[in-house]
């Protein structure tokens, strides 16, 4: 789903995303009554709109690739800290806890 051309598209009201050229795709291709059908939960369609916060971690996730890739970080954890809380350290107080 990565922005601009497969951007995160939100259907409303069953909450489900889909790529922007699949929801285009779905359709074109179902027409009739189904083209207005959530393709994974079969609810109907009433609007789409752009999945603003989906699409901005993508963005995110994807710069942060392009920098590892490119060879512009020594080191994996530099792009992609762990998820034990890696940014957390650097940020000073977790709270105490772990």
């Amino acid at each position: 789903m990565m922005p601009p051309t497969r951007t995160p598209t939100l259907l409303f009201p069953c909450g489900h995303t889909f790529c922007a050229v699949c929801v285009a795709s779905h359709k074109s291709k179902s027409g009739g009554t189904s083209a207005r059908c959530c393709p994974y939960c079969r609810g109907k369609i009433e609007h789409v709109a752009e999945n603003v916060s989906l699409k901005q971690l993508i963005e995110r996730f994807g710069e942060k690739r392009r920098v590892f890739e490119e060879g512009k970080a020594d080191h994996v954890d530099e792009v992609f800290p762990d998820s034990r809380g890696g940014e957390e350290k650097q940020g000073g107080d977790n709270g105490g806890t772990r």
